[in-house]
This record gives structure tokens, sequence and C-alpha cells, in this order.
């Protein structure tokens, strides 16, 4: 006998072991992102931390992917299956360049807002009462 609920689809499945009769249904929820990752702002030779944060059911695992500008192709970092994500020691090859986490699961997928990396360089500030040497023009 099958036993029907609205909108709800049950699988059943017998274990002849013991003769109970399990039935379980799964409803797969897809990712939905609870934490964007920011803008970092870091000094040469600094980490920069992207954090982002997804829910859904089963949970879902995440991927980080970067790109080095805007009409550049995103491309997966290898290894970089965790939150938050960590680039060490940026450089300034690292200025410039975009991060977003892709949450998956089996009912979908979701990507995360960009997050712009940019490392900056402090150059020596000139004394305050350095005197400006008046231009000679030469015509």
């Amino acid at each position: 006998m099958w036993w029907r609920f609205a909108g709800t689809s049950f699988t059943t499945a017998t274990n002849t072991g013991n003769g109970s009769v399990t039935i379980s249904y799964t409803v797969n929820t897809p990712p939905v992102i609870t934490g964007q990752p920011k803008d970092q702002t870091v000094n040469p030779g600094q980490d920069a931390t992207f954090t982002a944060t997804a829910s859904g059911d089963p949970a879902p695992t995440v991927q980080w992917q970067r790109r080095t500008s805007d009409n550049a192709a995103w491309v997966d970092i290898p290894g970089a299956t965790t939150s938050p994500y960590t680039l060490t020691k940026a450089t300034r090859a690292d200025d410039g360049s975009q991060f977003r986490a892709v949450f998956t699961n089996t009912a979908g997928t979701a990507t995360t807002q960009t997050a712009t990396l940019t490392v900056t360089v402090h150059r020596p500030r000139p004394p305050h009462h350095h005197h400006c040497r008046p231009r000679h023009h030469h015509r």
C-alpha cells in the first residue's frame, strides 16, 4: 500500500535482517549564504583572511575562487576548501585580486559576493618642512 502526502515523496526500504521497515524522506535545501566575505587591505608580507558562511542541508562544501580583475575568469584555489580562507604573505602581485566562495551541496550551489584584496605599500613620508625649489623654465 502506498501512502501519498501532498508535496512529499517517501522512499520505503525494507530491511530483511530483522523485518523492520524504515521509511526515510529527505528534504534537501540548497546552500544559503549567511556570511559574506569582506574586502581586505593588508601590507606586503601580511596575511589576508576571507570568511564566508552558508547554511544548507546537507551541509554544503566550500571552494574558494580568485580572479585577477573584473573581466578575468574565476579560478579555483587549490586546497582552499575551508572557511575562513587565508592568503599567506600577500605581495604587490596580489593587489586587486578578487575572492569569492562557492558553496555546494546535493540541492544546489550558492556563490558569495566578491571581496577585493588591496595590498598597500607604505612609502616613507617626506618631512613636513621640505623646501620647494623654484622651477626654472627655459624658453
